[in-house]
């Protein structure tokens, strides 16, 4: 929300929302009103990066004409850091990160879960159950109900390769990493599914839709991709959060 009292920023990487079918005719409509959104603001920051030829939003912020004039690309931001040391104490093989809405997050599992054990095919599973703290052994599969930042971060810097919804943010997080990975869209999710296809048009990550899903396959797959651009330190967020913080002790409220 913006105030006309305060030097207000607003951050996001969806300029441009991406629709499929029939939900393209309100494709428009949907722009003007976040424009119309983002003009009340001072700044627009954007967690990307500027470079159209290497990012990870694609279309979503990539776009021919901005809200406003006073736009920065950010880079990509993440709650990693880039120059934490990580220790990878042993390999894991694949990481499966659940995430999302119910009764997704719980259909995904169970197809992800009925295909492990079949294939055998070692694997640790994060539950993404906030609240719980349970870790339980089925034949090929450790199960973790939830983890915190640290131990996330030391999940997937010791996977080989992850398995998990293609969420922005968690393109984010693993770029800080640079992760090979396989992307599988939550249904219904126009945003998932079009970043699902620019990483895999990029030639960074291999995806396959829910309803074809293949586990063997997504895996031969996806060794035949570079993995996510590694993110480095982020010397632009820095600036522009020290631009921001001497304009707010310098400059009166409105």
């Amino acid at each position: 929300m913006s105030s006309p009292k305060a030097y207000c920023v607003f951050i996001t990487h969806q300029l441009s929302v991406q629709t499929f079918g029939w939900q393209r005719l309100f494709q428009p409509l949907i722009t003007r009103l976040i424009y119309r959104h983002i003009k009340k603001f001072d700044e627009l920051w954007i967690p990307d990066y500027k470079d159209r030829q290497r990012n990870l939003s694609g279309r979503l912020s990539h776009i021919k004409t901005f809200p406003i004039e006073n736009y920065h690309f950010t880079g990509p931001l993440s709650r990693f850091n880039p120059d934490d040391k990580i220790k990878v104490n042993e390999e894991t093989g694949l990481l499966v990160i659940l995430s999302g809405p119910e009764p997704q997050r719980t259909v995904f599992e169970q197809l992800i879960t009925k295909q492990l054990l079949q294939s055998k095919i070692k694997a640790t599973v994060l539950q993404g159950k906030p609240g719980e703290y349970k870790t339980r052994n089925k034949k090929n599969i450790t199960c973790i109900s939830h983890a915190d930042d640290r131990q996330m971060a030391t999940l997937i810097k010791s996977a080989e390769i992850v398995l998990s919804r293609p969420g922005y943010s968690t393109i984010m997080d693993l770029s800080v990493f640079g992760k090979k990975a396989i992307f599988v869209p939550t249904p219904g999710q126009t945003e998932q599914l079009y970043l699902a296809r620019e990483v895999k048009k990029r030639g960074y990550c291999y995806f396959e839709e829910q309803a074809s899903f293949n586990m063997v396959r997504a895996i031969e797959m996806s060794k035949k991709y570079a993995g996510l651009p590694q993110l480095t330190k982020n010397k632009k967020l820095d600036d522009l959060v020290g631009k921001l913080l001497s304009r707010i002790q310098d400059t009166p409220s409105k």
